[in-house]
């Protein structure tokens, strides 16, 4: 009995962080411009608000190279009333063990159903999140696009901790990493 216990906390306490992430491979996908995501790739999941969901955007995620945004990303189907307010954000979150601490720095994107943007993404709390709020345009269908952004890939993008200077050494850095996982989260 002690083991199948030991056995389920292990079996929770693994699963109980999972992102969700595509069932199907389109790693290979690059589109060249922002609109034309939304013709091209079908959203992961829909969206409502309140929800609070863990993303894994990884190699089998597809990829944007446009001139302003380069890197892997998600799409999600939002549905919206005409004048009702919106604030999404994404976060990336560290998914990994150690001292070497990396984030996905996000970009966020919200397009209509023409794929035209109606807002794009501000900071919120240093590189690691980015929020779009407003109000919706019109009733319909919309899409949140979250762009793993690569072109900070490797570098470092802040730290755990502000020690004073004589022990600096033991403040953690973080750094930009092109795939793992981001917490979305839509707040009304």
């Amino acid at each position: 009995m002690k083991k199948l216990s030991v056995a389920i906390f292990i079996y929770l306490l693994l699963t109980s962080g999972c992102a969700v992430s595509r069932s199907n491979h389109l790693g290979d996908k690059v589109v060249y411009d922002i609109k034309s995501v939304i013709y091209n790739i079908d959203p992961i999941r829909k969206i409502s608000p309140h929800d609070a969901i863990k993303i894994g955007i990884d190699l089998s995620s597809p990829k944007i190279d446009s001139s302003s945004t380069k890197g892997r990303f998600e799409i999600f189907e939002v549905a919206g009333d005409k004048n009702q307010s919106y604030f999404i954000s994404a976060t990336g979150v560290c998914d990994c063990l150690g001292f070497r601490k990396e984030f996905i720095t996000p970009v966020v994107y919200l397009l209509d159903q023409n794929g035209d943007m109606v807002a794009s993404g501000s900071p919120a709390g240093g590189k690691i999140s980015q929020y779009v709020s407003g109000k919706f345009p019109e009733s319909g269908k919309y899409y949140l696009l979250v762009v793993a952004d690569d072109r900070l890939d490797g570098q470092r993008i802040g730290q755990i901790g502000d020690p004073p200077d004589k022990f600096k050494i033991l403040a953690i850095p973080f750094f930009a990493q092109n795939t793992g996982t981001v917490m979305v989260n839509w707040q009304e």
